[in-house]
């Protein structure tokens, strides 16, 4: 069993847009088992609270399961400082894949908490190369919520060189209430099918 945290995006909840759906198409598999948390005060975030609700969804998996990440905009973020802080070596060895949808990396005007001080990129980069996993990030040309210079800086000369950058159009900011992409590259990297 794999078990898979979604970290929702700014003003939202474990239900809205796409997390719930993905939520019943990854449960309704053998292989996979999904959390969508409620990360507190999502319109006035701390990172800290969110970092400490990860901490906390991590720790009510099972510690023989493999942990597949999941983030969406500040979601995604909120993975990337998680990572950057993560000593715990149990934890870091379940680790299977992480996937960021539309992530800001740049300093926004809401949730400054989680801009300063600016992000080790390279601290995260050495751990996913250390730990050999795929790392997403999915972008959507038309997004303007989060522009391109966002995905051009976490994949650029200092940025993240185990990233795979999947950039693609017509999804927005991934507003939708489904995510059929994200689902089809989970299931290409993880069935054996």
């Amino acid at each position: 069993m794999i078990d898979v945290i979604i970290v929702h995006g700014f003003g939202c909840n474990s239900t809205n847009l796409w997390y719930s759906w993905l939520k019943k198409e990854l449960d309704s598999t053998e292989e996979f088992q999904a959390i969508t948390p409620d990360f507190p005060n999502p319109k006035d975030p701390e990172l800290k609270e969110w970092i400490k609700t990860l901490e906390k969804a991590i720790e009510s998996t099972n510690e023989k399961n493999q942990l597949i990440l999941i983030g969406h905009s500040l979601g995604g973020f909120t993975i990337l400082r998680y990572l950057e802080k993560l000593e715990d070596e149990e934890i870091r060895k379940r680790i299977l894949s992480i996937y960021l949808v539309a992530s800001p990396s740049l300093t926004r005007e809401r949730a400054t908490s989680f801009y300063s001080p600016k992000i080790n990129l390279q601290k995260i980069d050495q751990l996913i190369l250390d730990l050999k996993i795929p790392f997403f990030a999915i972008w959507s040309e038309d997004d303007k919520i989060v522009p391109k210079e966002h995905i051009d800086y976490l994949s650029g000369n200092d940025g993240l060189s185990s990233l795979q950058c999947k950039i693609i159009n017509n999804y927005g900011h991934f507003l939708e209430k489904t995510n059929q992409y994200l689902l089809d590259l989970i299931k290409e990297n993880h069935l054996k099918n």
